[in-house]
């Protein structure tokens, strides 16, 4: 078994490289890129949701990216990567965000898809073979980017593509089918992907992401259920307004993405209001947000002012 090597770098950041078994230096089909912040509760039961179910025929990595946890996470992940009989690897960053984070996850993994699972997710039965050929099915397809439905634990109602398992523009996903969360898949050949930084801000929504992605890109729209999601109370879901509210200038950049790129009249009326009420909550923390993209969207920032203090009172208020 290969000793672990951690490196410590400026600030908080430790680099650790860990691989069990013999396949370390490997290229790997499937890169699952795991961020995580204080989840050291929950990530053992991603961890045996992948280690029991990798077999031959499967090459995987887990690449965790630890967000400057408080918590257990490093001793747990370097403990199983000691022990594993397929490759994990081990990387803490000074605590900056989910999309850094995935950042620093896209430019490490070394497989050529990388699939985002959260740590309060975990694979199914039989998910990650579901996984593997649905990214055959998207490769087959030359898709460069793949999304599978999720399932939500306590929620009745199972989201689905109305036509799944085809390619399409990633510019249609939004606009041809419901907008549901999902397990998002991306091939490596679209380096260099990565989220936006803005400044100290904290937060910005992966669908910044797809928005932003060249025209013309593939998407393949699966109908296999992989992943298992389990939203925390604490977790980015449960808070997203506040997350928001946190980091304005990103959220005004987000909601640009999708009023320029989507073809629905809803999602683009609600992502205009969107983009007005954000810039405003900008403004009131003493941020630059992102400039108006034409007259539509100057005009519309003055009527949103009251949204943006209803948001103020509403999470003062929870607080």
């Amino acid at each position: 078994m290969e000793t672990p090597e951690i490196s410590h770098g400026s600030g908080q950041e430790q680099h650790a490289s860990l691989a069990g078994g013999a396949r370390t230096g490997e290229r790997f089909g499937i890169t699952i890129l795991t961020p995580t912040w204080d989840r050291a509760c929950l990530l053992p039961r991603l961890h045996e949701s992948i280690a029991s179910q990798v077999s031959a025929g499967l090459d995987v990595e887990w690449l965790v990216i630890d967000d400057g946890s408080r918590d257990e996470t490093a001793r747990l992940v370097v403990g199983w990567a000691e022990r594993s009989d397929f490759p994990i690897r081990y990387e803490k960053i000074q605590h900056g965000g989910k999309h850094r984070a995935l950042n620093r996850g896209f430019a490490l993994a070394t497989g050529d898809w990388v699939a985002i699972i959260d740590s309060d997710d975990w694979l199914m039965e039989g998910g990650l073979r579901r996984l593997h050929d649905t990214l055959q099915a998207a490769r087959r397809a030359n898709a460069k980017i793949a999304f599978m439905p999720i399932k939500v634990i306590d929620r009745d109602r199972q989201y689905r593509f109305r036509q799944p398992n085809r390619r399409v523009d990633v510019s249609e996903r939004y606009d041809t089918e419901p907008d549901f969360d999902c397990t998002c898949a991306f091939h490596k050949s679209l380096q260099p992907i990565a989220l936006r930084e803005f400044g100290d801000e904290k937060f910005l929504a992966e669908a910044s992401l797809v928005h932003n992605l060249p025209a013309g890109v593939g998407a393949y729209l699966s109908d296999a259920v992989c992943v298992a999601v389990e939203y925390q109370p604490d977790g980015l879901s449960a808070t997203i307004l506040r997350q928001r509210m946190d980091s304005p200038v990103g959220a005004t950049f987000t909601y640009q993405s999708i009023f320029r790129n989507s073809a629905r009249m809803p999602t683009r009326l609600r992502s205009l209001v969107n983009y007005a009420r954000f810039w405003w909550h900008a403004r009131l923390s003493g941020r630059t947000p992102c400039k108006p993209q034409g007259l539509i969207q100057a005009l519309v920032i003055p009527a949103a002012l009251p949204l943006a203090i209803v948001d103020k009172i509403r999470t003062r208020a929870k607080d």
